[in-house]
């Protein structure tokens, strides 16, 4: 067991004489009523609590109480209390015996830097730390191990464990922030790293360390906008798993929404409508796309357009429409489920490695993957939808300026069909992908491809940034790749 409270000597002094009253107390109790009537012993009927509260009935854990009672004794008198700081002998484990040292180690800045003590089994912390790289530091406390993990247990202040909670989340977005450094084939400087700052109040480290670091919030607008998953991992292993993970996802719709399906014929997609938040949101997290919208900045399982979705669960995106798009013709490649009568999968001719990279596919150079606007009407009334697309044609029409020769410029025909939507839409594409000339794709022709589409409505709802902070790098590759986006969207128009 480990016990940090504070980093001042004198008072781990004060802690271990505490300590060693207490073990002294429940070992007299302990070796007279053990093995008598020992509900009579308030310290015996105190650790009776302990077993009932914390370990009775724990899986894995077969022995009754009468039997732990009886090694009481035995595992009592091993136990010494130990200090680890420079007024402390500290822990010898070489000289420890056959059977292992039984300790309770109580220290401060030694115990939080450096000491990883072997076999721990109790954590009780209370100090406050001021700086996240200390705290993952002291993050080798928990010392579990494979099988025994039901029997550890940590005590902290509740602050302590949501800052640690915020870091482990920050290393999961640093560390996914490597990885697609790695399979963009980039630089550090190419890429641009960042750390997001806690809300919490804990630093990232030392002030004098952070040098050129800016603080930035960072939060994504997604209203009104369609996103297309247009860039594919260059990897067969990776594509085939989001056509698994596409394909249990309809397999659930069609389970448990029969009620709200139907073959859109005119548009040419299987539809679900009104279907709950938490299986759209849970199926969009397990897509892999290397892509910034779904990618960058993740935390654990949430990016920036997760966080956008869920920000707003319980409101304007609490109910979905899917779609999936299909064509009749025959002679192509089929979808990878059945229906009736048999679809096929849509063709995207020209795929091209993203240049200086192996590993990103784009699937075609407008980064679009949808065919038309057709499809981002699905699962709306058509009359009440096309009445809304022109009200808000009019009203565009009635506050832009005309330019220089009179005409007025003509409404983004995305936003029309976004702002337009009662309920978001989400598009599920099953792609027969081909290569462009001289193009060498490791995904073959014959296997489907995954891609998604997202249509989001308006909002009435600020989107809540998170701090980070960011390198200089990366405010230029913010601001490119935001200008790159509307770009996007202008061409995906045309």
């Amino acid at each position: 067991m480990l016990i940090n409270a504070s980093r001042f000597n004198f008072v781990q002094e004060q802690i271990k004489e505490k300590i060693d009253q207490m073990l002294k107390e429940y070992s007299d109790a302990i070796r007279s009523w053990s093995m008598a009537d020992w509900k009579k012993s308030p310290a015996m009927r105190q650790l009776y609590d302990v077993w009932t509260t914390e370990f009775e009935g724990t899986e894995g854990l077969e022995q009754s109480w009468d039997e732990v009672r009886r090694s009481l004794h035995d595992s009592i008198t091993s136990i010494q209390a130990v200090l680890v700081n420079m007024n402390g002998n500290g822990i010898d484990y070489e000289k420890a015996p056959e059977d292992g040292l039984h300790v309770i180690g109580i220290g401060g800045l030694a115990l939080a830097r450096g000491l990883t003590l072997e076999g721990l089994a109790i954590s009780y912390a209370l100090r406050n730390v001021g700086a996240a790289d200390t705290l993952l530091q002291m993050g080798r406390w928990f010392g579990y191990r494979p099988g025994y993990e039901n029997l550890c247990r940590i005590h902290a202040a509740e602050g302590l464990i949501d800052d640690f909670e915020f870091v482990s989340e920050s290393v999961e977005e640093l560390r996914t922030d490597f990885q697609r450094m790695v399979q963009l084939g980039k630089a550090p400087y190419d890429f641009g790293l960042k750390v997001r700052q806690s809300p919490t109040g804990i630093a990232i480290t030392a002030a004098n360390k952070m040098r050129t670091a800016t603080p930035v919030y960072l939060a994504e607008d997604f209203s009104t906008r369609h996103i297309q998953a247009h860039s594919l991992h260059n990897d067969d292993t990776k594509n085939s798993h989001n056509v698994h993970a596409s394909l249990i996802f309809l397999e659930f719709l069609k389970e448990n929404f029969p009620n709200n399906y139907y073959n859109d014929t005119q548009n040419h997609a299987l539809v679900w409508k009104k279907i709950p938040v938490a299986p759209v949101l849970d199926y969009i997290k397990k897509m892999d796309f290397p892509q910034a919208e779904f990618n960058m900045i993740s935390s654990g399982e949430s990016g920036l357009l997760t966080a956008y979705i869920e920000d707003r669960l319980n409101s304007e995106l609490k109910e979905w429409d899917v779609g999936v798009p299909y064509i009749v013709k025959q002679g192509v490649l089929k979808f990878p489920f059945e229906t009736e009568p048999s679809f096929s999968c849509r063709t995207r001719s020209g795929a091209f490695l993203i240049p200086g990279t192996a590993s990103i596919i784009k699937v075609n150079r407008k980064n679009a993957v949808s065919y038309g606007t057709d499809e981002l009407r699905l699962g709306e009334d058509p009359e009440e939808y096309n009445s809304r697309i022109e009200d808000l044609n009019a009203k565009y029409q009635a506050e832009v300026e005309a330019d220089e020769n009179g005409d007025k410029p003509v409404a983004s025909k995305t936003w029309l069909h976004s702002a337009a939507r009662s309920r978001p839409l989400l598009l599920v594409h099953f792609l027969q992908l081909k290569a462009a000339a001289d193009e060498q794709i490791a995904l073959p022709e014959d296997k489907p491809v995954a891609s998604l589409g997202l249509l989001f409505p308006g909002t009435q709802i600020a989107c809540k940034p998170r701090k980070y902070q960011a390198s200089v790098r990366l405010m230029e590759l913010l601001k490119a790749q935001r200008e790159q986006t509307e770009a996007d969207e202008e061409v995906a128009d045309e």
